[in-house]
Formats: C-alpha cells, structure tokens, sequence
C-alpha cells in the first residue's frame, strides 16, 4: 500500500515558520550561495559580493553561520599550515566582516541565547571592534531577565568606546550599578565603568559613579568597584579610597575588600606600601595630591 500511494508534495519553506530547512527547500539561488560558500577559495570570493549585498540572502547567510558556529565550536583549533581555516573559523570570520549587517542577530543571540551561544556571539561581536554595536548591546541592561543584563555589562566592558553614544552608554551602565536588584549585574555594570572609563579622554564622570559604588550593600559589588578605579587609573579616587579602606576596617570587612582597597591605593598611587588609612592620608597630603595633580595636568596637555 505504501510504495503504491502517491508521495505528497512538499509544502514550500517559510522563512518565517522558525526551522531550519533543508537544501532542497530553500530557493536556488540560496542554495547555489551556500554551496559556494562550503566550497571556499575562488569560488565564494566570486560569490560574495552579489551573495552579501542582497538583504535576504544575506540575513540567511548570517543565520547559517551563526549555526555553523554553534555547531562546530569545539573545534576551533588553528588549521595546519596549508589548510583551510575550520567550519567555526570561516563562519566567525564572515559574521566579524559584515560588522553592523550581522550585529542584529549576534546581539539577539546574547540576549535569547544560551549561555554557550551568547558567550559565541558576544566573542564574535568583541572581535568586530565595531563602536557601533554598544547602541544594540546598552538595551539590554534593563532586560528582564538578570542573566541577559549581566551578559550585556559583560560585553560592554570588552567593546570599544561608543563615540558619539558613549554618553547614553555610560549612564545605562551607571543606571544599571544603582538600581539593578542583581549583585551580579551591578557588579558587571561596576567593571565595565571601569573598563570603558579608562579608554575615555574625560575620566571624572566615570569616577563619579564608581566612588557611589564603594557605597554598594554588597562586599562583591565594593571590591568590584575598587578594581574597576584601579583600571580607571584616576588618582582623585585615592581620598575615597583611603576613606572606604577605613569604613571596612573598622567595621569588620572581609579580608578581601581590605586587599581590593588596598590594591587599588597601591596602584593610584605606584606605593607597594600596604598602609594603614592614616599613613595613607598622611603620605596623600604631602605628596600625593601634588603629585596626582600634576599627572592630570600633564594628561590633559
């Protein structure tokens, strides 16, 4: 009965019905890029530029990449001389040349994503060294779900500066180090003030909002604060840096928000010296805010 029933026609792909579909279903133009593409060399160089520049075509470029990524990312060992990069390694390298026309997805896969495929997507997106992309990943941080706002801090710490967004993207972050009922996210959001502060020609507004982090109900969010003034390298954060020295070893501090301040006056003030709060405060009058403020001085020449 069944070799004489009539075989039903397939019905035709919908893009939009959430599947990956096979080969055969996907119009002959898609087909003939992607076998291109797999082919590598000669034949995709040809094919790029019209494959590429076709929006559609290349949105279904950009999905399959981003599969052959999660599919081969344990492989990602370098090829032997002579060889063709990997799977994972032609496909992240498209994704990073198309920067702003493959952003969107990569920046979706962050936010909906495991935690394996947006740790993929957030390296990829780091590696484009895009500025652009801080304006996709910023939303994020008031996400609902906590884990998509950590990841978002997380990646913008490693991204570079924002330019003309900058401004926007520092006061989401601070937002975020205030008012994020995550220690996590605002411990996060604390790093990448940091990190991104110290790319920055203007250190003071980043300053700001870490010394009100020192203030942080939790000690992982403090310590994290102190790091990130460390990275921040702005010597006006030593006075309240001595100030939070003494607040935690008085008032019973963990040892390591004791070494976290500790570390960070070592490294504002090129002291090895593990001084006591007044040592500290005696040493920042006679010549520490001299010598600060001529640093700064200097910087700003």
């Amino acid at each position: 009965a069944a070799c004489g029933s009539t075989k039903e026609k397939k019905p035709e792909y919908d893009p939009k019905d959430g599947r990956v579909a096979g080969l055969d279903e996907v119009p002959t133009h898609y087909r003939d890029a992607w076998a291109a593409w797999l082919a590598g060399g000669e034949e995709w160089k040809a094919a790029r530029p019209a494959a590429v520049a076709d929006p559609e075509l290349r949105q279904a470029l950009v999905d399959n990449w981003i599969i052959v990524m999660g599919r081969f990312y344990s492989g990602r060992a370098l090829a032997a001389r002579g060889q063709m990069p990997g799977p994972f390694s032609r496909a992240q390298r498209e994704l990073v040349l198309l920067g702003m026309q493959s952003a969107p997805s990569l920046v979706e896969l962050v936010r909906a994503g495991d935690e394996v495929a947006a740790t993929l997507a957030a390296d990829t997106l780091e590696q484009m060294e895009e500025p652009r992309v801080c304006a996709l990943v910023a939303p994020l941080l008031a996400d609902d779900d906590a884990q998509v706002r950590r990841r978002a801090a997380n990646l913008l710490a490693r991204l570079p500066n924002a330019r003309d967004d900058e401004a926007a993207v520092r006061e989401a972050l601070v937002a975020a180090t205030q008012d994020d009922d995550e220690w996590m996210v605002r411990a996060q959001a604390v790093r990448a003030l940091g990190e991104r502060g110290a790319k920055a020609s203007r250190t003071d507004p980043y300053r700001q909002a870490l010394l009100r982090a020192l203030l942080d109900e939790d000690p992982a969010a403090r310590e994290a604060a102190c790091r990130a003034l460390a990275k921040l390298g702005d010597p006006m954060a030593i006075p309240a840096l001595i100030s939070h020295l003494e607040q935690q070893l008085r008032g019973g501090g963990r040892p390591s928000g004791v070494r976290a301040a500790q570390a960070a006056l070592q490294q504002l003030s090129g002291r090895r010296e593990s001084w006591n709060p007044i040592e500290w405060e005696r040493w920042w009058r006679s010549e520490g805010l001299e010598s600060a403020t001529r640093g700064r001085t200097g910087a700003a020449q």
